[in-house]
């Protein structure tokens, strides 16, 4: 026998959110920290949360990923643009390092560093 169809209407809030009611997150096991997978299907919105199996890794890429839990939450309120504008400032202060570092002591320089170092950052010999 087929499940019976159960149907709300929802406002759509500020950005396009739309809010769950609690008896479809009950009866789907939908909490906080949950995964859905949203579809557009022939002009349906479909939303499906998506089950989680547990992670099966190396233990070392879990410590990882806990590992940086505080650098997800402080990106949690930033722009796609911040976040890129942070690593592109993040990158260019190792580069600006990395060339201090070779202007000091060029003949400490390791293969790997040498690789790294993009051209325009090269030092004239």
């Amino acid at each position: 026998m087929a499940a019976a169809r159960t149907t709300r209407i929802v406002r759509s809030l500020r950005n396009g959110q739309i809010t769950i009611p609690a008896e479809f997150r009950r009866q789907l096991g939908i909490q906080d920290e949950s995964l859905l997978q949203v579809t557009l299907d022939n002009g349906e919105l479909r939303i499906a949360p998506l089950s989680t199996r547990q992670a099966t890794g190396s233990p070392w890429l879990r410590d990882l990923y806990e590992l940086f839990a505080p650098v997800r939450e402080e990106a949690a309120h930033m722009s796609e643009d911040e976040i890129n504008d942070a690593i592109d400032a993040a990158v260019q202060a190792v580069r600006r390092a990395l060339v201090a570092n070779l202007k000091q002591r060029p003949e400490t320089l390791s293969a790997d560093q040498e690789s790294m170092a993009p051209a325009s950052l090269a030092l004239s010999s």
